[in-house]
């Protein structure tokens, strides 16, 4: 289980490690600069408030095989701009995602739950206050369902909290018919689709002059991404060392209504003072001029200032 780092406010991006089942009860509350968060497949569990106030989170993926989305897991995340429900969640709980105040689009994919007899609990005020909300894709074919009564919608109920749906968008397959008495039936706008659900492709990572770009083949994506370098440590009874820098790069593309693309990963490295571009998953990194840094046509000291300020953070 993780947990233990709520209020950490130095935390700016986290990847839980494969094989985590459950991530506790508050255990990033309050992490203000945390933007980025990675939550593998194996996690079935995540605990009430555990990213609440997370306020400079940017994305995050809920995986399949969670069921429950908790009470206030992601209130106050004012930076979400997407959130994609796995097929896999039969309830989201009380204010789950309460002031995510720059949501744009929620995307429900399919799922059946014959024991409870709907596909989808809705809690009272799980989106309220998600005053920038413009679409909502609902793969969902069944019931949605939430409390009766006035004060229990999920868009919130006061005038404060309430999320006017007339300019909502809803977007539902062909073979769905017309929304009546479902959480969703007050969107002002309702658009039909096909019912296969597209998927992102996979991106491209190229370096060019000290910068990594990244592209894909759909329209219209929002990139996600996570760098990383090797941990540094003291070297005991060692006389000679081999000096070398590597930034890890895993990448993936996101897109309202559609299923993530799947990750690339790929290793950017320099090694002996010089440059070393290695591919990753059909990456499409480049591998240009091997040390020839500043791309000139010639490997000469100016390749390794560019090295030495690249590595101190410079241009």
């Amino acid at each position: 289980m993780i947990y233990k780092y709520e209020y950490c406010s130095s935390l700016t991006s986290i990847t839980i490690p494969e094989g985590v089942t459950s991530i506790g009860r508050n255990a990033f509350n309050n992490c203000s600069s945390l933007t980025s968060v990675k939550i593998p497949e194996s996690v079935t569990s995540i605990g009430m408030r555990a990213f609440y106030g997370c306020s400079s989170l940017l994305s995050v993926n809920i995986p399949e095989g969670v069921t429950t989305i908790e009470q206030d897991v992601f209130r106050n995340c004012s930076s979400l701009t997407s959130i994609i429900i796995p097929m896999s969640v039969t309830s989201i709980e009380v204010r789950a995602f309460d002031n995510c105040s720059n949501l744009t689009s929620i995307t429900f994919f399919n799922a059946t739950n014959s024991e409870s007899g709907y596909n989808l609990f809705l809690g009272t005020s799980c989106f309220a206050r998600c005053h920038n909300l413009s679409d909502i894709y609902c793969y969902r074919t069944d019931n949605i369902s939430c409390e009766a009564g006035s004060r229990a919608s999920p868009f919130g109920y006061t005038n404060s909290d309430r999320v006017d749906l007339s300019k909502v968008t809803l977007h539902i397959p062909e073979n769905c018919s017309t929304p009546q008495n479902y959480p969703l039936s007050s969107c002002g706008k309702i658009v039909y689709f096909e019912d296969e659900i597209p998927q992102c492709e996979k991106p491209t990572i190229s370096y060019v002059n000290g910068k990594l770009y990244f592209d894909c083949a759909t329209d219209d994506v929002v990139f996600y991404s996570n760098i990383s370098t090797p941990k540094t440590g003291n070297n005991v009874n060692c006389s000679e060392l081999d000096l070398s820098v590597a930034y890890y790069i895993t990448v993936f593309a996101r897109k309202a209504g559609n299923k993530d693309s799947e990750s690339v990963h790929a290793t950017l490295s320099w090694s002996g003072m010089v440059l070393n571009v290695e591919d990753g998953e059909s990456s499409g990194l480049s591998n240009r001029r091997k040390g020839d840094v500043n791309e000139d046509g010639t490997v000469n000291i100016s390749d390794v200032v560019k090295v030495i300020n690249i590595m101190a953070g410079g241009d």
